[in-house]
């Protein structure tokens, strides 16, 4: 092979991984930037009680990512639990003598509202759904005040 050849594969290379390079600093810089989906001011997608929100999970799992992972939704139970760690509450929310629970992990603007439930209120709470793991999952999740309407 000639070396003039050899210099055009050459470049040829090295622009389409300059392109290339090009291309994922500019998807990078869109995801990082992308804008936070605010949970606070949107309407759930799916209203639920706890206690069929785990057994859609106990029952099929697979099934049920599919209808509900990404998915905003709101769980209506009763609080069993809640926890600080690392500045962040977590809410249990289940039915009573269940051993699995939907946890939510809480909005930090939710905090201050939480600190007025008590163990045993029944409660509606949103969040976004990431799955099963011992329990249901919802991040970002917030309290909803009971005069909210579906």
């Amino acid at each position: 092979m000639s070396l003039k050849k050899r210099k055009k594969i050459g470049y040829s290379i090295a622009i389409a991984l300059g392109i290339l390079l090009l291309l994922a600093a500019t998807i990078s810089i869109w995801m990082f930037n992308k804008p936070h989906r605010n949970v606070i001011l949107e309407k759930p997608s799916i209203s639920i009680s706890a206690q069929q929100l785990i057994d859609d999970f106990s029952t099929n799992e697979e099934q049920a990512n599919k209808r509900y992972l990404d998915q905003l939704i709101a769980v209506e139970g009763i609080l069993q639990k809640i926890d600080s760690s690392n500045g962040v509450r977590v809410l249990s929310v289940g039915y009573p003598d269940a051993s699995t629970s939907v946890t939510c992990n809480l909005n930090p603007s939710s905090n201050k509202a939480s600190l007025q439930l008590k163990i045993g209120d029944k409660i509606q709470i949103k969040g976004i759904c990431t799955g099963f793991l011992l329990d249901v999952v919802l991040i970002d999740a917030s309290i909803i005040p009971s005069n909210y309407e579906k």
